[in-house]
């Protein structure tokens, strides 16, 4: 995960140093092991101020279980948005219209 972070892909040889690599550009980190019911044996949750869940699942792939709470599915293969409303209609609210968004009276 720590690689992962440094922008590293799954194939470079730097990995077994991540640690020392993360430390010389600054970056404080830690771990702990907390059981996490129902996740995958790798599964990882990282952020105070946005907790996110994700698992290694083979391959250089991840996959992205929960976000603040919230179950997702979803690889970070491609850019997501998340948008967190708790009202009903926020969403439409906001959505384009015909390519536009809607003008605030």
């Amino acid at each position: 995960m720590l690689a992962g972070l440094l922008g590293m892909e799954s194939d470079d040889d730097r990995i077994r140093n991540s640690f020392s690599i993360a430390r010389e550009r600054g970056l404080e980190f830690s771990f702990s092991e907390i059981r996490i019911p129902k996740a995958h044996p790798n599964t990882v949750r990282e952020g105070k101020e946005c907790a996110v869940e994700g698992a290694s699942v083979g391959g250089g792939s991840v996959l992205i279980s929960r976000v603040n709470g919230m179950e997702t599915s979803f690889s970070g293969n491609a850019d997501t948005l998340i948008i967190a409303h708790d009202l009903p209609g926020m969403i439409a609210e906001a959505a384009p219209v015909n390519g536009r968004c809607p003008v605030p009276p």
